[in-house]
């Protein structure tokens, strides 16, 4: 599907999905391309890290809901280096989310990040690489303030602690 079309799709969570996909595809040229153009002034809908475990009301697998938020990193390198250099710590708390949110969907955050991190720039490629390279319990649920439940289909997901 090209970038046009994904631009005009109504369901703007397929919009993301889609766009994830042509990112992960693509020759570097169209991944700058994709990440300099960004937003393209229309509104996205990104898949919830919390929710990576389950699959009741969600139409892509858990892997390729992954995937998508991994090549976010890439697709908005520019936001996501202005929000570092603003607060660094709100770039970490999702992070933190999203890899606590794999790892309960018992996928390989480092695996899935390595798969599209290449392509980043250098800065995003550092503030991953600094992530990735902390003590386990420094990347914990306890860490980010996070705890398991079980929703109402009886599926995990993550839910932040009250209270922090």
């Amino acid at each position: 599907m090209d970038l046009e079309t994904i631009i005009k799709m109504s369901d703007r969570r397929e919009a993301y999905m889609e766009l994830a996909k042509l990112y992960l595809t693509s020759d570097i040229q169209t991944k700058r391309s994709i990440a300099q153009n960004w937003p393209y002034d229309v509104q996205w809908e990104f898949p919830n890290p919390r929710r990576l475990a389950c699959q009741t009301g969600e139409k892509w697998s858990s892997q390729e809901r992954a995937e998508a938020i991994a090549v976010r990193y890439g697709i908005m390198a520019k936001y996501i280096a202005d929000l570092w250099e603003l607060d660094f710590r709100d770039v970490l708390v999702v992070l933190g989310v999203e890899y606590n949110g794999m790892v309960l969907a018992q996928l390989k955050p480092e695996e899935i990040f390595w798969k599209a991190l290449p392509d980043f720039p250098p800065n995003i490629q550092e503030i991953l690489y600094g992530f990735f390279s902390r003590k386990e319990e420094d990347k914990s649920l306890q860490a980010w303030n996070l705890k398991v439940i079980k929703n109402k289909h009886g599926e995990q997901e993550l839910q932040k602690i009250r209270g922090y």
